[in-house]
């Protein structure tokens, strides 16, 4: 079966249905708006821990498959607020596994040219127990990813930069100035 000509970029947008989530839909909508032709996927991702096609027993199944089935109406519902002209959103998809891996395995699968989601903007041990799905979505996709924060979000301290004497060097002379 051949493939349909893509007529414009493709944006994935990762949703966890949280607020923020709900951020980066909206910078995803604002920017396919600006590119005529762009496809957005929303995607939700079930974590689980069971690698893909490895049943983790008939519970496991029933549960799986309910939470499958709500947020897959979650997408719908979403799909149906944020693109009311239906112009943008092209697909929903609900899939399972470790979300970082799977965000970056179907980004290539439908060959996005970018990624845009949110972070929580952990810090500390917070970060360091629950990790961090878009630093890892960054460091291993193969397309661009735009990282939605907070507007709330306090920013990250700016690094105090070590003034001359503190490390060791002399402190220019003003008749350098003249020289360079």
């Amino acid at each position: 079966m051949m493939q349909e000509p893509r007529k414009g970029p493709t944006i994935l947008v990762p949703t966890d249905f949280s607020e923020l989530a709900n951020l980066a839909i909206d910078r995803a909508m604002e920017l396919a708006l600006a590119v005529p032709g762009t496809t957005i996927v929303l995607l939700h991702v079930i974590e689980t821990d069971e690698p893909r096609g490895v049943p983790g027993g008939y519970e496991e199944g029933v549960r799986v498959q309910r939470w499958r089935a709500t947020a897959e109406a979650g997408l719908r519902d979403l799909a149906r607020e944020e693109d009311l002209a239906g112009r943008c959103i092209h697909r929903i998809e609900v899939i399972e596994g470790r979300p970082a891996l799977e965000i970056v395995r179907y980004a290539q699968a439908v060959q996005a040219d970018l990624i845009v989601m949110s972070t929580h903007g952990r810090r500390g041990l917070a970060r360091l127990f629950a990790g961090s799905v878009a630093e890892a979505v960054v460091r291993t996709a193969s397309c661009e990813v735009l990282v939605v924060r907070s507007p709330l979000a306090d920013p990250a301290p700016a690094p105090r930069l070590p003034r001359w004497e503190e490390i060791g060097a002399r402190v220019p002379h003003r008749d350098m100035d003249e020289v360079c």
